[in-house]
């Protein structure tokens, strides 16, 4: 199935919503660090840690963490949204000045676009993403910023000093 190009491997990305919401993302593999941030204050970190069987979710505030055990198997099972939509490229269109291929996603038997992403011709990577209700009204746009290819720091995906775990068992 032709489809837009994955991300790379190993990347960081600040990734800009028209909702308000903003996050970091940090990959190395099956690794990720998500920092989630509302009006530029960071409200959650998500580390996951498929290597050691584990989540944690960070509260920054608060300085406490939740560990959530996790397997490859679950990981694995994990389908690509892009999976969903049959994909075609509509054209070039500029995004920031650069210019990008107008991917189209639709969902099967649908005539309306639920998906646009544009891609970068030149470098291949996401420069923006447009998601669109069954009406084919903007319900959201998404904005890939400051991406830079290569391995993060490999201490962004460990558990930071001070933090105390908690349960959700009372």
């Amino acid at each position: 199935m032709t489809k837009p190009p994955p991300w790379p491997s190993q990347h960081s990305a600040r990734v800009v919503r028209s909702d308000g919401w903003s996050d970091i993302y940090h990959v190395d593999g099956k690794r990720l660090r998500r920092e989630s941030r509302v009006r530029g204050k960071t409200t959650i970190v998500i580390i996951s840690r498929p290597d050691r069987g584990v989540v944690w979710s960070i509260d920054p505030e608060r300085k406490t963490y939740l560990e959530t055990a996790v397997t490859d198997e679950v990981l694995d099972s994990v389908a690509d949204p892009d999976d969903d939509f049959e994909w075609q490229v509509d054209g070039r269109e500029a995004v920031d000045g650069r210019e990008c291929l107008r991917w189209v996603g639709r969902l099967p038997s649908e005539s309306v676009a639920h998906c646009v992403v544009y891609v970068d011709a030149l470098t291949q990577l996401r420069r923006r993403q447009v998601n669109y209700n069954k009406f084919g009204t903007e319900r959201l746009m998404v904005d890939y910023l400051n991406v830079v290819i290569g391995p993060p720091d490999p201490a962004l995906f460990e558990l930071p000093d001070g933090l105390k775990m908690i349960s959700l068992e009372r």
